[in-house]
């Protein structure tokens, strides 16, 4: 039994002879070698994790000269079907992705923050004049969103640290995203105007479920505090209403990273990691967060589909396995 993994969006294109997408390909191929296959479509946020990265599993099982299942007790569509179930019950809502942000005075924060703006005073005196493409599309934004292009942002905005080490683009582009998406917690300056806010509120979960996290992302986080009075039931909004509303009204509604609400304790919440548990010495190369950001799946995503899938086969005994591997290897080609 094996697990293998690869990006929907890669599986799913058609090929050019005969109408066919690659998983069809790889279906039939393993098929073809003595495999039955189960597809499964995940999602890491349905497994615990705070950010959303699809990714496509195939489960396969080797029904021709297995000598490690049996298949006497548990035919292979019993197979799939309880790891089906076991997938299911392994289904888990995450925190929201508000809630595992770092505090503003986080050592690994301050870090960052001081090598962007190193970063931003190296290139402005070196950095070329870029093209102004950008303007026409931020214009056209502006006419659809029927506000003032080129009007700044607020000065709560202006005044922060983290949007001086912006470029001149993403400084224009930021106001007009806000207004065209006012509810979203991340957007991602170093894509173009239209493909910048990432829609993070999910009103049926509740809570805000960050995008794929990717190499070259530029994101900028705004915290909308009265959002979370909505993940709280009706009892708690009306007691803490009030306090919550007045102390948002006097404090800046936008931060790039921001401290952790204070709601109270409810059963199996997760309790906060200690600023000693963080690892702030190990600091990933380029290539690194490459490879990470478009070969890796999500590890508890992952673990997962290993684990139901060694419970959902019947394994044979040890002896019957010692009999098998000791009988002749067949050299039958397909």
């Amino acid at each position: 039994a094996d697990c293998w993994e690869h990006v929907p969006s890669k599986c799913s294109v058609p090929g050019k002879t005969g109408g066919q997408s690659n998983m069809d390909v790889f279906l039939s191929q393993m098929a073809a070698h003595g495999y039955e296959c189960q597809p499964v479509l995940t999602d890491s946020s349905e497994f615990g994790l705070p950010a959303s990265r699809r990714r496509l599993y195939v489960f396969l099982v080797r029904v021709e000269a297995n000598p490690l299942l049996s298949f006497q007790d548990r035919s292979v569509d019993s197979i799939f079907s309880a790891f089906g179930g076991l997938l299911s019950g392994c289904v888990r809502q995450g925190p929201c992705a508000s809630e595992v942000l770092l505090a503003d005075d986080d050592p690994a924060v301050l870090a960052d923050l001081t090598h962007r703006m190193q970063r931003r005073e190296e290139l402005s005196q070196y950095e070329k004049p870029s093209s102004t493409e950008w303007a026409d599309h931020h214009m056209k934004m502006a006419e659809s969103l029927r506000v003032r292009w080129d009007q700044g942002a607020q000065p709560n905005v202006s005044n922060n640290s983290w949007y001086k080490t912006l470029t001149d683009r993403e400084q224009d582009a930021l106001p007009l995203l806000q207004v065209q998406s006012p509810g979203s917690l991340m957007r991602d300056l170093s894509q173009s105007i239209n493909r910048a806010n990432a829609f993070t509120w999910k009103a049926e979960a509740g809570k805000h479920i960050a995008p794929t996290m990717l190499p070259k992302m530029n994101l900028w986080l705004d915290f909308q505090r009265l959002l979370f009075l909505e993940r709280l039931d009706t009892f708690q909004a009306q007691a803490e209403a009030a306090g919550l509303v007045a102390q948002a009204a006097q404090q800046s509604n936008t931060k790039p990273l921001v401290k952790r609400a204070k709601h109270p304790h409810q059963v199996n919440e997760r309790i906060d990691f200690r600023k000693q548990d963080l690892l702030l010495t190990w600091r990933p190369t380029e290539t690194v967060m490459q490879d990470l950001a478009g070969n890796t799946m999500s590890l508890p995503v992952v673990m997962t589909m290993l684990q139901c899938a060694f419970v959902a086969v019947n394994w044979q005994s040890a002896g019957e396995v010692r009999r098998a591997a000791d009988a002749p290897a067949t050299t039958q080609q397909d």
